[in-house]
Parts: C-alpha cells; sequence; structure tokens
C-alpha cells in the first residue's frame, strides 16, 4: 500500500514525514495519514505544469531561508485542509513552507595519539634480514654447492668459475673438446667428482679465488694445458683438428680431439681420422694409405696413370712422385714416339700391389713391351743363335761365343738331333740366372743312341728397347749333369 499527500496528491512512501514533492508535513497532520491505490489523481497530479514546479522550488528555498511557524489549532488545520483538496481538484497546489534544516552537531574531535618510534623493533628485524641471508648464502655458496655448480658447467662447456694457467684463451669453443670427453666417459666424469670433493689428485684442482660478498669463499677449477702435436709426412694433404685447419704444435685443454686428414692426388683420394685423447704432451702421427713411389723406365718417356698423363721421366728415365694414395688400384705405364710411332712400356694394372709391402720408397720398373720373353728368348738363340736378339748384333761377344758352340754341335758328324730347353730362374733382367738341359741324338756305325747334358749359367742381363727384349749377354756356365 502506498500513501497519498493530500496537498498534492502524490504517492509518497508510508515513512516519508514530509513530501518530497510539496514539502508538506505529512507527520503532524491528522488528514495525512490516507493510504490508497495509484487512481486516476494520480495521474491528475503528474500533469502539473512546469510553472507549479518553479513555485514549489522558489517556496522551498524561502522555507528554508525563514523559521518553521507555530502550530495551526486542529479546526483551521482541518479547514486548510478541505481548501487544500479543493486547489487540488482543481489543480492550483499551493506548497507549504519547508521546515527549516537543522545543523547537524559537530562530533567531538579525537585527540591524535603521537607515534613514538622504537629502535629495538628495527634492530631486530634487520638482525632477522641478516640471519636469513645468512643460512641462504652459506647453503648456497657452500663448497659442496658450488662443486655441483662447477662441475655441471665443465659438462656443458661452460667458463665460468673456470681459471687456466696456461695461454690458452677460456672460451667454449676451446672447452667442447672436454665437454665431449665427459659426454662420452662417464666414469670420468664421476671420477671427477669425488676427486673435487675429496683428494683433489686429478690434473683438474679446486682451488679458492676470492670471495662472495666479502664472507663466503669463491672456489674455482684450474684448467691444465698440454702440447699436441700432429705429424703429418704427406705433402698433398690437409689436417683438421676439430673441425678447425691445425698448425704442427699447438697448446690445448685436456679433452677429446678429433683428427682428421684427406689427400687427392692424381685422381686417388685417401683418408684418415682418428679421436685422441689428450692428457699430457701428445704426438699423434696421420697415417694416410699414401706411398711415394719411384719409377723407373723410357729415358725421357711420359708417365701414363689410368691413361693420363701426370708426367715425364729424366734423362734417366726416373720419376719420383709423392704421396700417392694407395686406396684403390690403378695402372701405370710409359710412352715415347720413336721414329713416329709411339712405343710403349709394359702396363702394370695394380700398382699398389705390386709395391705392396716396401718400405719407405717404392720403386716401379716399367720394362719395354716385349715379344718374348727372356727364357723363350734365351732358348729361341741356343738353337739357332740370331744376331738381331742381341745388343750390338753380331758384333755382340756373347752372340759370337753362342753362335760358334751351335755351330760346332751341329757340324758334328754323328750327330742326329739337337735341342736345348731352358729354365729361367728368377724375374731380374739384369742377373739373370737359368738352366740349359741340352738334348742330343746319335747314329755311330748304325748304332743310335741318346745324350743329355745340363749347363746353370748365371749372370746374364738383357734389356727392353723400342724394339723389344734383347739379350747383352748369355752369362758364364758349367756343366752339372751328363748322361
Amino acid at each position: 500500500m502506498k500513501k497519498i499527500c493530500p496537498n498534492c496528491g502524490k504517492e509518497v512512501d508510508p515513512e516519508e514525514k514530509y513530501c518530497p514533492f510539496c514539502h508538506f508535513n505529512l507527520v503532524n497532520n491528522d488528514e495525512t495519514m490516507v493510504t490508497v491505490n495509484i487512481g486516476l489523481l494520480g495521474l491528475k497530479n503528474n500533469e502539473s505544469t512546469k510553472k507549479d514546479e518553479e513555485k514549489i522550488q522558489s517556496e522551498k528555498k524561502e522555507s528554508d531561508a525563514k523559521p518553521e511557524k507555530k502550530k495551526q489549532p486542529e479546526k483551521a488545520v482541518s479547514k486548510s485542509n478541505e481548501d487544500k483538496k479543493q486547489k487540488i481538484e482543481k489543480n492550483e497546489i499551493i506548497p507549504s513552507p519547508l521546515p527549516p534544516k537543522k545543523k547537524p552537531t559537530p562530533l567531538p574531535k579525537s585527540k591524535k595519539k603521537k607515534f613514538h618510534f622504537k629502535w629495538s623493533i628495527l634492530i631486530e628485524i634487520v638482525v632477522a634480514v641478516i640471519a636469513i641471508l645468512v643460512m641462504v648464502g652459506t647453503n648456497y655458496y657452500s663448497c659442496k654447492a658450488q662443486i655441483g655448480r662447477i662441475e655441471t658447467g665443465l659438462k656443458n662447456g661452460e667458463v665460468n668459475n673456470v681459471v687456466t694457467n696456461g695461454k690458452v684463451p677460456l672460451t667454449a669453443k676451446n672447452l667442447t673438446p672436454l665437454k665431449e670427453y665427459y659426454k662420452n666417459n662417464p666414469a670420468a666424469y664421476k671420477k671427477l667428482k669425488k676427486s673435487l670433493m675429496g683428494k683433489n689428485n686429478l690434473p683438474i684442482k679446486l682451488i679458492k679465488q676470492g670471495h662472495y660478498f666479502l664472507f663466503f669463499p669463491r672456489y674455482v677449477v684450474q684448467l691444465p694445458t698440454y702440447e699436441l702435436n700432429v705429424v703429418n709426412d704427406y705433402h698433398h694433404s690437409t689436417v683438421t683438428v676439430n673441425g678447425m685447419k691445425f698448425v704442427k704444435k699447438q697448446k690445448v685443454f685436456p679433452g677429446a680431439y678429433n683428427i682428421e686428414a684427406k689427400s687427392s692426388y692424381l685422381g686417388q683420394t685417401a683418408k684418415f681420422k682418428k679421436t685422441v685423447n689428450v692428457w699430457k704432451d701428445q704426438t699423434a702421427e696421420v697415417n694416410l694409405n699414401a706411398k711415394t713411389i719411384k719409377v723407373q723406365g723410357m729415358p725421357n718417356g711420359k708417365l701414363y696413370l689410368n691413361n693420363h698423363n701426370i708426367g715425364k721421366l729424366d734423362k734417366k728415365g726416373n720419376l719420383v712422385l709423392e704421396d700417392v694414395p694407395l686406396t684403390k688400384p690403378f695402372s701405370m705405364y710409359v710412352a715415347k714416339k720413336q721414329k713416329g710411332k709411339l712405343v710403349k712400356t709394359k702396363q702394370v694394372r695394380d700398382v699398389p700391389a705390386v709395391i705392396k709391402g716396401s718400405k719407405n720408397v717404392a720403386v716401379l720398373k716399367l720394362d719395354w713391351q716385349q715379344s718374348k720373353n727372356v727364357g723363350k728368348l734365351l732358348e729361341d738363340n741356343f738353337n739357332y743363335p740370331n744376331s738381331k736378339d742381341f745388343v750390338g748384333g753380331s758384333k755382340n761377344k756373347s752372340y759370337v761365343e753362342l753362335r760358334t758352340l751351335v755351330s760346332n754341335w751341329r757340324n758334328s758328324p754323328n750327330l742326329t738331333k739337337y735341342h736345348a730347353n731352358i729354365t729361367v730362374n728368377n724375374k731380374s733382367l739384369n742377373d739373370i740366372r737359368y738352366s740349359v738341359e741340352f738334348n742330343f741324338a746319335f747314329n755311330k756305325n748304325g748304332k743310335r743312341y741318346k745324350r743329355v747334358q745340363v749347363m746353370k749359367f748365371r749372370s746374364a742381363s738383357a734389356r727392353s728397347t723400342s724394339k723389344g727384349l734383347k739379350i747383352k749377354t748369355i752369362g758364364g756356365g758349367r756343366i752339372v749333369s751328363s748322361k
């Protein structure tokens, strides 16, 4: 239920003492306590003009300025209320003056308490903070905690808390070999931890260096340096250590170093790879599968490797090839033009197999291509001497001796058959050793018989020429059997 202001006819809350629209006293008037529902009266009152509102505002100001009037008697009040009701019906609202506002009584001022600063509390706070910091610092900067961080740093290649007594720069790159060593050797890493915490008897030492916050000792590890020497006797190879070009000698930190070498020469390639763990002054040798070859062949001839010309022999028929990789088979021969024709020596098809086992410098002899081998050449001339098969032709002393010997045997009156079989006992052309088996058949006075005589020769020699193999000398012989 709502309450209606009898003065302006507008709806107000039951608890209101003064009408919020016309400021009519709703408490001290008997006729004011009328509660109705909103009806036509409320709608009418809502249509009040702006002029009435302005009057109400001006009267409100005047009522604030003037003191409150005395209360009228009940009869007068009732009479005035009837007049007001009539005016409300005619939409002539006369607002009553507002009661004067009461000034709020000021609260008694509270007295401010003075703050007394206590140094004892501050001192206690400071002491507590220092105690906490000391406890935290003692734990964080303890020797054991610092060693744990140092070990992790070394394993990860960090340069913090690391010093050196050498001239090698302390960089993460220079510590990579040590990092790789501990990565591949977990047992060595565990041994390092025990050494730093205990006897400290490894090359890597734990030492004190300065303090943290002028109070906690600072621990660092001291790394030694060693000299790494790489011996590389191969002129056509480049050596790298951990991927970087390496000089012959260099100071390094301990750790694992990967040494690699590669040689590409004359169409051949050789590789070398080795890991060296450096914990002392150390020398590492590059061992490529390569060899120096001395080629002997035709004077001023051109040397061919796998049918490619790679050099020219000198006047004596020699050419030295350094650091030739022997990783796969390759062929060699010497060729030269003589009288408009290209003459070739015998081709060696697998040079690495021929010089296998040679020490230091391997000698490779490339002889002239031969239509006959030395055994066949000697056998033909012991049966039918031919001056063209001898060096110097008919003037060769051995040719003259052999022709005389064979001629005397063939001219014997009782000889019906003669044949010589030769067996060569070695491959050298400078000192040929061979045996000759002479087979004779005789017919004397109708009686036939055979005779076999064996002679051994030594110090014979032959030479490869552009026209083939020729005999220099048949050597000296002696009879070893006669049947």
